[in-house]
């Protein structure tokens, strides 16, 4: 299943280019509705709900039912400050952490009960979990850092040269990803020192490893660099007539899928750089 966000706050589902699910997530309040964007969509552990961070508001769809299971809402800062979930990640047993723009990590399971919070100075805006499903890696736009997922303790932490604007993690190999201006930066996950830093193309800082690690994708303005990890050599795949807004991988690794500005999603066999579709 491939889900798409918009800017117009719609969420859609695909199953084999056949549409089986959408729903409206624009905000209700004329206050929230001016930092209403969708900033994070999550799969549930066994793939049966959806999270959507949108507005102040955390949205989770049963995907079997295709309605709205729960939702949670940060409480405000000093009463009345608008907080938005930024980004959101599923442990390995289906826990689901929500970081903020106010700093705060909210743990939940997969009905939206509260299993507890963590504040941190430098709580990520992206962020994934490690192997062992109890430590995360993440960035705040000026570290990178892990931490304890569910008590919020820092273990390592390291500041970068240049803001972070991207930053992806394949979980195999021990490397994080994290993308400015200008390159990639390659940090191993144990140590957080810098293994590489890559040549970044222009465009929307976007950077996705494929599922074992052995690929890494960049977006440019009208292309996307595919970088073989192992080799460092990198090809590009062009993309006609619109800008790369989103990159992922399929779970099985032979697909790369790109979300364009014309509205179109584009997907390329990553072993022949052919387009699929």
């Amino acid at each position: 299943m491939l889900v798409t966000g918009d800017t117009e706050r719609y969420l859609r589902a695909w199953f084999r280019s056949q549409l089986v699910f959408e729903a409206d997530v624009r905000a209700l309040s004329d206050k929230v509705r001016p930092l209403d964007r969708i900033r994070a969509i999550e799969f549930s552990s066994d793939a049966k709900k959806l999270y959507v961070a949108t507005g102040d508001t955390l949205r989770a769809f049963d995907l079997v039912s295709r309605t709205e299971a729960w939702r949670y809402i940060p409480p405000r800062s000093f009463g009345f400050l608008i907080v938005s979930p930024v980004a959101a990640a599923v442990s390995p047993g289906g826990k689901l952490l929500v970081a903020t723009d106010f700093g705060n990590v909210k743990v939940l399971d997969e009905k939206g009960q509260s299993l507890g919070h963590w504040y941190h100075n430098d709580a990520p805006r992206y962020f994934s979990f490690l192997l062992n499903g109890t430590e995360i890696v993440g960035a705040d736009g000026f570290s990178v850092s892990v931490f304890e997922a569910y008590s919020g303790r820092r273990l390592r932490w390291v500041r970068t040269r240049e803001r972070i604007y991207g930053m992806a993690y394949a979980p195999f190999q021990g490397i994080v990803a994290v993308r400015n201006l200008h390159y990639i930066e390659l940090l191993d996950v144990e140590t957080l020192m810098t293994l590489e830093r890559i040549p970044a193309p222009t465009g929307l800082p976007l950077v996705a490893f494929s599922p074992n690690g052995g690929l890494l994708a960049a977006g440019g303005k009208e292309e996307v660099m595919l970088i073989d990890m192992n080799t460092k050599k990198s090809e590009l795949l062009p993309v006609v007539g619109a800008r790369v807004l989103t990159l992922t991988f399929h779970p099985g690794g032979s697909t790369l899928a790109a979300g364009c500005s014309d509205g179109v999603v584009r997907f390329w066999d990553v072993f022949s750089g052919a387009s699929v579709i």
